[in-house]
């Protein structure tokens, strides 16, 4: 048994989220979506590798596919802030962690920016 609050559904069963996850399934299951979805993580994670080397604040990036943490040596609540004011929505794990999940169809354009702006927030903090 869960108790509340302890699980969550992105779905959730009714009629509305069932249509969206059939919709969502079309998408992912078309030819070719998956292995370009893998060359954008590889693309995600060779990038941000060379982007945030030598920046003393990050201890370790790891990740699975497009879920990526970004290990840093401090608490990362003020990169969340900093990072949300250049337009940038990043969650954490745990308290030094920085957590990225981009979509599924995001460009390399689009991750390029993502990884200019989490350079900038986290470079500051060299610095400072």
């Amino acid at each position: 048994f869960f108790d509340p609050g302890s699980h969550g559904s992105t779905f959730g069963g009714n009629p509305v989220s069932v249509s969206a996850a059939e919709a969502v399934l079309k998408e992912i299951f078309q030819s070719g979506f998956l292995k370009e979805t893998v060359k954008k993580a590889e693309y995600l994670e060779s990038e941000l590798a060379k982007a945030l080397n030598g920046i003393e604040e990050v201890k370790e990036i790891r990740g699975l596919g497009m879920m990526v943490g970004i290990e840093c040596k401090q608490d990362v609540q003020v990169f969340l802030m900093e990072l949300q004011e250049e337009g940038l929505l990043v969650l954490s794990a745990g308290p030094k962690v920085l957590r990225l999940l981009p979509s599924l169809n995001v460009s390399e354009s689009e991750i390029d920016t993502a990884i200019n702006k989490i350079k900038k927030v986290l470079a500051i903090k060299q610095t400072v």
